[in-house]
C-alpha cells in the first residue's frame, strides 16, 4: 500500500507541474505566490480557529485540528486566486520554450507544497497511526523519550519540505512581528506531529488533540530540576480536567503525544524532549523519581483511574544539554505555558533508584510457551458465567443483547454487582453459547504470563490474530472480552465478527490493578492444546473442553 501512496502523491505533484507549465510561467507565479501566502496564512489562523473555537471535548475534537488546517488553506486560496484574478487580468508573452519550462518549476514549487500541506493536514484528522502503509513517526521501543521514523517512507517526503520552507519563513521572510512566535519555534516539526499524534491507544484509536482548557499547572507545586552528572531531568507535575478525557471516559497519553519545547535563538531549532517517565503516586521530592514508569514499550501509556473526570501526572523529561531552557508543554498539539522552574540538589542515586524501581513492571523476562493451563494458576475457565459478575438482569443497559438470560453481544460497562443484593433468578446467567460450544475465559492481564504486550510485540505483526488452537489443530478466535477495574466491570462481545488481535482490546493501567479477560467460543468435547498470536506461542495446556 506505500508504493500506491508515494505513486499517487507523485502523480499529483507531476499533474500540477504540467497543469502550470501549460499555462504559462507568469500564471504558473502567480498561483505559487498564492500557494505560499495562503498557507502562512492558515498557519497563522490555525491554532487560534481550532483550539480556541472548535475544540470542545466532544466527537469532533479528533477531525478539528486537521479538517480547518485543510479547510484554512484551501480558503484563503480560493480567495488569494480569486484577488489575483481581479487584479492581473493579462498574461506576460514569453517565448514557448522558456515559458513552458519555468512555469513547469513554479508549478513543481506549488505541487509539493500542496500536497504538502494535504499531508500534513491528514495526519491531524483522527484515524489509525498506518495510512496507507506509510506510518511516519512513533515510539522507538526500549529508547524512552525518543521518536523515529517507523516503517517504509515517502520517496518524496513533501510534507517534510513543506514544513521546512514554513520554518525558514517563519524566521525570515515572513516573520510575525507582532506575536514573535515563528512557527519553527513555537510548532517545531509539525510534519512529524502530524503522525506522532496518531501514534497512540490501539494504534491510533485515541485522542489527537487537546482542548485549551484540558490542562492545568498547580500553582501550589515546584516543577524540580534534577541535574546529575551528564543530564538534567525536568519533573512537571500536570492536572488534567475532563474535558481532557478521551472522548469523556479514560484519558490515555502516549509519550508521542506530550512534549517539552525548549527556547531557542532567532535561527536556532529548539530542542524537544518527550516524557521518559511519569508517575501517579502523591508522595513529594524524591519518591517522584523512585515511584516512575518508564515510557520504554508501545503498550506503556499515562492512564487516568478508570471512573475518574480528572487525573493528575508527573513527567519527567531527561535533556543532556546543560543550556536547555523550556519554553512550553505541548499536550496534543496544544501549547501551554509551564510553570516557574526550580533546581533542586541531584545525585546519582536518585536517578539510578528511578532507572531501576521506575519501570512499573514494563520490563518482560517471562518465558514464552509455558504451561498456561494449569488448574493452580488460573489462567483458562471454562465456564458460563462472567467471574465475579452476576448483575441484575434489569440493570443491564440496551447496549448489551440478552438471549434467555445471556449476554449474546453488545457492549456494557456497569459497577460490579453484589450477588447478596440480587436475587438468584434475576441474575444474568453469563455469556451466551451456541449449542455444541462452551465458552472458554483466558486471562490475559499485564502481570500474567499470557499478557500481550512486552516482547509479544516484538515477536509479532500488528495483524497477527489472537486463536486457541485445539488439538485438532481448529482455530478458535475470540469474540470479545471481560474488562475489571477498580468496582466496575466492562464487557464487549462480538460473536459475528469477533476481536482478531490485541490492537482491539482495553489499554491496561500501569497504576491501577486491573483483569482483563478474553472470551472464546469452543467447540464441546475437543481438547484445546495451545494459546497464539499469530504464529508464536504464548502457551501451551491441555484443557478438555466438556461435551454440550
Amino acid at each position: 500500500m506505500s508504493v500506491i501512496l508515494n505513486l499517487i502523491m507523485i502523480g499529483l505533484v507531476l499533474l500540477i507541474a504540467y497543469w502550470w507549465s501549460n499555462q504559462g510561467f507568469f500564471s504558473a507565479l502567480l498561483h505559487l505566490i498564492a500557494v505560499i501566502v495562503a498557507g502562512a496564512l492558515a498557519l497563522a489562523f490555525w491554532e487560534p480557529f481550532a483550539i480556541d473555537v472548535l475544540l470542545g471535548g466532544g466527537t469532533f475534537d479528533g477531525y478539528a485540528m486537521g479538517l480547518s488546517l485543510a479547510g484554512l488553506f484551501a480558503f484563503f486560496l480560493a480567495v488569494l486566486r480569486w484577488t489575483g484574478d481581479s487584479i492581473v487580468r493579462s498574461n506576460i508573452m514569453i517565448p514557448q520554450g522558456p515559458d513552458m519550462a519555468m512555469g513547469a518549476v513554479a508549478g513543481l514549487c506549488s505541487g509539493i507544497l500542496t500536497i504538502g500541506f494535504t499531508m500534513t493536514a491528514l495526519g491531524f484528522i483522527h484515524g489509525p497511526h498506518e495510512f496507507m502503509g506509510y506510518k511516519g513517526f512513533g515510539r522507538e521501543r526500549g529508547r524512552p523519550g525518543v521518536m523515529s521514523a517507523m516503517g517504509p517512507g515517502l520517496w518524496i517526503p513533501v510534507d517534510k519540505w513543506t514544513n521546512e520552507f514554513y520554518d525558514w519563513a517563519s524566521i525570515s521572510t515572513l516573520y510575525p512581528n507582532l506575536s514573535s512566535a515563528p512557527l519553527k519555534h513555537y510548532n517545531p516539526d509539525l510534519y512529524m506531529q502530524a503522525s506522532l499524534l496518531r501514534d497512540n491507544t490501539n494504534d491510533g484509536e485515541g485522542q489527537i488533540s487537546m482542548p485549551a482548557d484540558g490542562v492545568v499547572f498547580p500553582s501550589s507545586s515546584e516543577s524540580p530540576v534534577l541535574h546529575p552528572e551528564g543530564s538534567r531531568y525536568w519533573v512537571l507535575k500536570t492536572r488534567f480536567n475532563a474535558s481532557a478525557m478521551d472522548f469523556g471516559k479514560q484519558l490515555s497519553l502516549a509519550s508521542s503525544q506530550v512534549r517539552l519545547v525548549g527556547k531557542a535563538s532567532q535561527h536556532g531549532n529548539p530542542e524537544i524532549l518527550h516524557p521518559i517517565y511519569w508517575t501517579q503516586d502523591p508522595h513529594e521530592g524524591d519518591a517522584v523519581m523512585r515511584m516512575g514508569y518508564a515510557f520504554d514499550d508501545r503498550m506503556n501509556y499515562a492512564t487516568s483511574v478508570p471512573g475518574r473526570k480528572d487525573a493528575e501526572f508527573w513527567f519527567i523529561f531527561e535533556s543532556r544539554d546543560e543550556t536547555f531552557d523550556p519554553n512550553f508543554l505541548q499536550v496534543r498539539g496544544t501549547r501551554f505555558d509551564v510553570p516557574a522552574w526550580s533546581s533542586m540538589p541531584g545525585s546519582n542515586q536518585n536517578i539510578q533508584a528511578m532507572l531501576q524501581q521506575g519501570t512499573g513492571g514494563s520490563v518482560d523476562n517471562r518465558r514464552l510457551g509455558g504451561d498456561i493451563g494449569s488448574d493452580d494458576l488460573g489462567l483458562v475457565l471454562v465456564i458460563d458465567r462472567v467471574p465475579n459478575f452476576s448483575p441484575s438482569r434489569n440493570r443491564v443497559p440496551g447496549t448489551m443483547d440478552m438471549l434467555d438470560g445471556y449476554f449474546e453481544s453488545g457492549f456494557l460497562r456497569m459497577q460490579r454487582a453484589d450477588r447478596g443484593t440480587t436475587s438468584r433468578a434475576l441474575q444474568a446467567e453469563g455469556i451466551y453459547s451456541e449449542p455444541g460450544t462452551q465458552i472458554v475465559y483466558v486471562d490475559v492481564s499485564r502481570n500474567q504470563p499470557t499478557w500481550l504486550g512486552g516482547q509479544l510485540e516484538d515477536k509479532t505483526d500488528p495483524s497477527d490474530e489472537l486463536a486457541l488452537i485445539d488439538s485438532y489443530g481448529n482455530k478458535y478466535t475470540p469474540i470479545g472480552y471481560v474488562f475489571y477495574f477498580g468496582q466496575e466491570v466492562e464487557i464487549s462481545l462480538d460473536p459475528r465478527s469477533g476481536l482478531t488481535n490485541p490492537a482491539q482490546l482495553p489499554v491496561l493501567s500501569k497504576t491501577q490493578e486491573q483483569r482483563l479477560l478474553l472470551v472464546f467460543q469452543v467447540t464441546g468435547g475437543v481438547k484445546v492444546t495451545s494459546f497464539r498470536l499469530g504464529h508464536t506461542l504464548i502457551g501451551s495446556m491441555d484443557v478438555d473442553i466438556p461435551a454440550r
